[in-house]
């Protein structure tokens, strides 16, 4: 009755024994590996999902590195790690190109827009962009990634940090999509608007977004969610608008509109 329970229980000692060495030869193999030159990198590519020369600086710094490093030494999920914990990267994916490549496939965080936490003069105190709905301080070496792509949204500097430590509200949320619908459309981004500020300092839970217009020398106010379509059609009345008016030049002020759901009003 012993007997049988012990056949029956499990693997015979002499298999474990034959599987506890292949675990060893493997790990000795492994580890030796390390140390013969052939398998050393000696080359790093790293490219991203956007164009081929727009390599963050702080991804190379991590790259750089890692030439003369043994293939079997590296770690591949702690280096996609790294370079995830880079405030422009999404994501990462990191390969080994045998004998002596290592390639690193980066794709880059697509902003809906970048946000500057301006001072009451207009000074910008630092860019943010917007990861997995948390603002993360922009390095001045990665803005050149992004150009004049996506509008930059200017907001108080005590709101921004109010943004990065608890993350996005919901009315910055809206104000971020229509930027981005606006930046999409060439009319708005490339001749028309020029400046987007917003300040969550208001009565309604959508607070102020200001849309400067400096060819009209005007300011669109939106004061509550509205579409990017609306948008674009207030824009385009206060062109027409600006252009009836012959004694515009005389005035000292930008001339504000202040959008509605229902309705635009000319102050």
């Amino acid at each position: 009755m012993t007997g049988r329970r012990a056949h029956a229980s499990g693997v015979p000692a002499s298999v474990k024994i034959l599987l506890l060495l292949a675990v060893v030869v493997v790990l000795l193999a492994w580890y030796s590996l390390r140390y013969i030159p052939y398998f050393d990198v000696q080359k790093v590519v790293v490219t991203t999902n956007r164009n081929a020369w727009q390599v963050p600086l702080a991804a190379n710094r991590i790259a750089g590195p890692l030439k003369g490093l043994s293939q079997f030494e590296l770690r591949l999920s702690e280096l996609e790690k790294r370079f995830e914990q880079l405030p422009v990267v999404q994501r990462a994916t990191v390969r080994r190109d045998m004998p002596d490549t290592l390639l690193v496939e980066l794709e880059l965080v697509v902003p809906q827009a970048l946000v500057s936490a301006a001072g009451a003069d207009g000074t910008s105190l630092g860019v943010y962009l917007v990861k997995n709905d948390r603002l993360l301080a922009l390095p001045d070496e990665d803005r050149a990634l992004y150009g004049d792509t996506v509008f930059t949204i200017e907001v108080p500097p005590e709101y921004a940090s109010v943004l990065v430590r608890y993350g996005l509200d919901d009315g910055f949320r809206t104000v971020l999509a229509l930027a981005a619908e606006l930046s999409a459309s060439a009319d708005t981004r490339n001749a028309l608007i020029t400046k987007i500020k917003y300040d969550n300092n208001s009565s309604n839970n959508f607070g102020r977004m200001v849309l400067e217009l400096s060819s009209c020398d005007a300011q669109l106010w939106v004061r509550e969610p509205v579409s990017a379509q609306l948008i674009a059609k207030s824009i385009a009345l206060i062109v027409q608008d600006e252009a009836k008016d012959a004694l515009r030049f005389m005035e000292q002020a930008p001339k504000r509109y202040d959008l509605y759901a229902d309705a635009m009003v000319r102050r």
